[in-house]
């Protein structure tokens, strides 16, 4: 069999590797497609899919194909070079134009995210669809009723159902092979002293709202080298509240429920348990100097296998971050979480309202707050009394940490990228 899978971005390999190389080690003729029609430069830049950027394999090499936008991949699958196309994202929006695959499409869940922009048509019009359990198929097809694209006795959900299959989440296959004494030693994290990953706000992830410039964070322009200026004092925070008319943030403003005293109360939490201040972002969302400035520690995302989050997190004893799907891979490595929640409209602004609501979640039971594995927190509340809190306070309960895991990330057994391929053969 011979299979391609598709490298829009230099990220795709955080959950592609352990599909690939098991496709190698089976003995199959696989393919890495890098897009070279995308950007070399702005915010994601530095996730171009150089041929340089792809991992070094187990189990051998695969061969790597470059082309130039969707024009140039139709072309090429028009060809039929190979007997599957494996994908984070449907044929309509990789080809777009109405464009159907002239191969069978197989679809990995990449994230949470994965349901944002699908429609039902993506999903059957795939040869196959992994998704990590069955929690998130029945979330994904809740989020397309919500925007009418499927109505209760529609007969494409049942048939979502029949091609969907539960694979687990490939990319934590990693988490067997990481090297904990080594991890520290590149980070230069000392052995014995214990380790907190703190993830920032993710200002430029985020659609920018007033809350994340003016309340929370920096109103300064968001590229350019800006987060290396002061966050705006309170008195210009109060004069910009006077002028858009938005009293409901006064108590923000006069208690300083912002980004650099949250920022504070993490460095003295860590003080005060004797921890290593470990701080994990993304390239493409610079750290502010404040930020830098209190780390013990930095990793950013350009490592892309193993991810660098899982580097991170497997040295952590707690990690603290704002809503995320790192909750999952925290959760599969045993890591306790502080998850610090924000009111929607804050977080994502104007953005589709039905998205919105189902993925910024915060009640009980749910990603992001789900006691004994994942603790949820307000901004006030962590500034207040993480300083005084001990690392013992966020004990992670194995029976809790197991239905989390059953419910969020599926298979717990190191085998999901043999699951996909698996599913992929059957096509």
């Amino acid at each position: 069999m011979r299979l391609a899978f598709h490298i829009p971005r230099s990220n795709y390999y955080r959950l592609l590797t352990p599909v690939i190389d098991e496709a190698l080690g089976r003995g199959l003729t696989v393919e890495c497609w890098h897009d070279y029609g995308e950007a070399r430069g702005g915010s994601k830049g530095y996730l171009f899919p150089d041929r340089d950027a792809a991992p070094k394999f187990v189990n051998g090499t695969p061969a790597i194909r470059t082309y130039r936008g969707n024009d140039e991949l139709h072309a090429l699958l028009t060809r039929k070079p190979v007997d599957a196309i494996v994908a984070l994202r449907p044929a309509r929006m990789v080809l777009g134009r109405g464009r159907s695959s002239p191969v069978p499409w197989a679809l990995l869940q990449v994230s949470p995210g994965f349901f944002q922009d699908l429609t039902p048509d993506d999903l059957l019009a795939a040869a196959a669809v992994g998704v990590y359990s069955p929690h998130w198929l029945d979330w994904g097809l809740g989020v397309m009723r919500g925007r009418g694209l499927l109505n209760d006795n529609d007969p494409r959900a049942r048939a979502i159902r029949d091609k969907a299959r539960v694979v687990g989440f490939p990319e934590l296959d990693a988490c067997a092979t990481l090297d904990r004494a080594s991890i520290r030693a590149q980070l230069g994290l000392p052995n014995g002293r214990p380790v907190v990953t703190f993830m920032p706000y993710p200002y430029e992830s985020n659609p920018p709202t007033f809350w994340s410039g003016w309340i929370y964070g920096h109103p300064w322009p968001r590229r350019g080298g800006w987060r290396q200026l002061p966050p705006p004092p309170q008195w210009m925070r109060a004069a910009m509240l006077l002028a858009r008319g938005q009293h409901r943030y006064w108590s923000h403003v006069r208690n300083g429920w912002h980004d650099r005293n949250l920022v504070r109360a993490v460095r003295a939490f860590c003080d005060a348990a004797g921890a290593a201040l470990l701080v994990k972002y993304r390239e493409k969302d610079p750290l502010p100097r404040y930020v830098r400035d209190v780390a013990d520690a930095t990793v950013a995302e350009p490592q892309m296998w193993p991810p660098a989050v899982l580097d991170a997190l497997a040295v952590s004893d707690l990690a603290i971050s704002f809503p995320s799907a790192t909750t999952l891979e925290a959760a599969f490595l045993r890591v306790p979480f502080l998850c610090i929640g924000v009111d929607r409209d804050d977080w994502f602004g104007a953005t589709d309202p039905v998205w919105a609501s189902a993925r910024l979640d915060l009640r009980e039971g749910g990603e992001f707050n789900f006691p004994g594995v994942v603790e949820l927190s307000t901004i006030p509340e962590t500034i207040a009394r993480l300083p005084r809190r001990r690392l013992a306070d966020f004990r992670l309960d194995a029976a809790r940490r197991d239905a989390y895991v059953t419910r969020f990330v599926g298979p717990d057994d190191g085998r999901s990228a043999a699951r996909m391929l698996d599913l992929i053969m059957e096509t």
